[in-house]
């Protein structure tokens, strides 16, 4: 399934962090130039979305602390948010594996992975968070003209992408997991 940014541009503002330090008016203004450009994406997981998988957060749109809005103004998202965020049914289908995939044509920037998959406590959150490990098993793909698709939360020792590594759309880099600060299985 393809995806175009035209009609779905919450989707990619959320896989696109180009930095942390950029303003939602900025993102905007990048979306907008790439659907010019008719840059499409797939759907970043090997699952039938509303039946084994699920929509479950948006990027916060209002970034004033403790406003919450989702890209429609409901509450899909949590302050400070910054993706989009499918989630499986639960550990039981994690540890069956379910693929994660490149949403389009690139190369792969990084990756991260050997943190384990686990429930973890408010004090090991914190200790994940101030290490900068909240994202737990990664990859950042560059899709060239300022496009880049961060994938997080993924199953330890699932990665099979290597840095430097050319992917193709729908190409298999991960499964699912739990690692990082998670509550559930999901990608982000």
């Amino acid at each position: 399934m393809w995806i175009s940014l035209a009609r779905c541009t919450v989707i990619l503002i959320g896989l696109t962090m180009i930095s942390p330090h950029v303003s939602y008016a900025q993102q905007e203004v990048s979306a907008n130039n790439a659907a010019e450009q008719d840059f499409k994406i797939r759907f970043p997981a090997r699952c039938e979305y509303g039946v084994d998988c699920w929509l479950l957060n948006t990027p916060d749109t209002n970034p004033a602390n403790e406003k919450i809005s989702d890209s429609v103004c409901g509450p899909r998202s949590y302050d400070g948010h910054k993706g989009v965020d499918f989630a499986i049914r639960d550990t039981v289908e994690m540890e069956k594996g379910v693929d994660v995939v490149s949403v389009a044509k690139g190369k792969v920037l990084r990756f991260r992975d050997g943190e384990e998959d686990a429930f973890r406590g408010e004090q090991a959150k914190t200790a994940l968070n101030d290490a900068n490990r909240n994202c737990g098993n990664g990859v950042i793909i560059d899709h060239e003209n300022g496009w880049l698709s961060q994938y997080c939360h993924l199953k330890n020792g699932s990665i099979v992408v290597d840095n430097g590594q050319n992917v193709m759309p729908s190409q298999k880099i991960a499964e699912i997991g739990l690692s990082g600060i998670s509550d559930h299985p999901h990608i982000h």
